[in-house]
């Protein structure tokens, strides 16, 4: 942890990420509402998402469960980490990240 301070900051998130060659992705819940509050830009193998609730973390095991009262559907859904969108099928999630990815670019 070279050069981050503690307790770290949302500037610093990157210097975590490339150091341990992980994405890092930090979600809010406030008034029953998920927002996202660091996304990673990084393209790394490994993910931790991470949900901040007041001045709290905790680890989000299951980051399409995290999801799963966005809508009715009763099956599982997946979520797109930049919009926090919902998605019933993976290639309907997939073609929403390329676009993304485009978008970022």
């Amino acid at each position: 942890m070279t050069n981050v301070q503690f307790p770290v900051i949302v500037n610093d998130y990157h210097k975590i990420e490339k150091q341990n060659n992980i994405n890092i992705n930090v979600f809010g819940y406030e008034n029953k509402q998920k927002h996202p509050i660091y996304v990673s830009k990084e393209q790394f193998h490994d993910h931790l998402n991470l949900l901040m609730i007041i001045i709290n973390i905790v680890v989000i095991k299951d980051f399409n469960r995290f999801f799963y009262d966005q809508t009715k559907h009763e099956h599982r859904k997946s979520g797109g980490m930049y919009c926090l969108q919902c998605f019933t099928k993976q290639d309907i999630l997939h073609k929403h990240k390329e676009i993304v990815w485009l978008l970022m670019v």
